[in-house]
This record gives structure tokens, C-alpha cells and sequence, in this order.
């Protein structure tokens, strides 16, 4: 996702979304970002975005979703020495919900948010 201010085009963003598509309310209590071997990326950037405040409690189409920046996903990538991503959703029963990893060069994403 890409910002504008002021008519120029600002740094990138990601957005990590969780959807219910179920007919039943579900509560999501964490969105992120997953590291291999299991580690959560921490986020302590603010953002242009109302992140979802969590838990929230997600109606059935329900959404909620949280943002970072490239080019703190590319830092921190550099500083764990890896170059993979995985979002995820965990809902209040413990239950987690993984997305598709993906792989990232940080140097790129780092050099996207210059």
C-alpha cells in the first residue's frame, strides 16, 4: 500500500488483514507478522493508519488489520539474518490462521521506503 502527502508519494506499507467469512462472530486477538522458526516481527512504528484495536470482535465480513512499513519488515529481516514472511490471525480460542510466506529481499525493501 502506498501513501501520498501533500501530492507526493510517501513510504509503502503492508497491510495484514483478517476476514470472517464465517456466519459466526469470531474475536481476533493478534494480526502479524511471522518470522521462520516461529518468531512474531514486533511493531513499535506509528502508522498514517487506524489499526484495528485488539481484540476485536469481527461480525460475519468482518474485518480487521494492522500495517508496517517496508522498511521496518526490512530492517528487522536484515537484523534476523532472513529473508521470509508469514502473516497471520489468532482468534480468541487460541486458534491460529497462517497466510502464504513470502519471500523478501530487505535490502529492496529498505531501499523502496528511501
Amino acid at each position: 500500500m502506498l501513501t501520498f502527502t501533500n501530492g507526493r508519494v510517501g513510504p509503502p506499507y503492508f497491510v495484514i488483514s483478517a476476514v470472517n467469512e464465517g456466519s459466526r462472530d469470531v474475536t481476533v486477538t493478534s494480526l502479524g507478522l511471522s518470522l521462520p522458526g516461529g518468531a512474531t516481527l514486533a511493531r513499535f512504528e506509528t502508522t498514517p493508519f487506524l489499526d484495528t484495536a485488539l481484540p476485536a470482535r469481527l461480525a460475519d465480513g468482518g474485518i480487521a488489520e494492522v500495517h508496517f512499513s517496508y522498511l521496518g519488515v526490512g530492517e528487522a529481516l536484515k537484523s534476523a539474518g532472513v529473508t521470509q514472511i508469514m502473516p497471520f490471525a489468532m482468534d480468541s480460542t487460541g486458534r491460529r490462521y497462517n497466510g502464504k510466506p513470502v519471500d523478501l529481499n530487505p535490502d529492496e525493501l529498505i531501499e523502496m521506503s528511501a
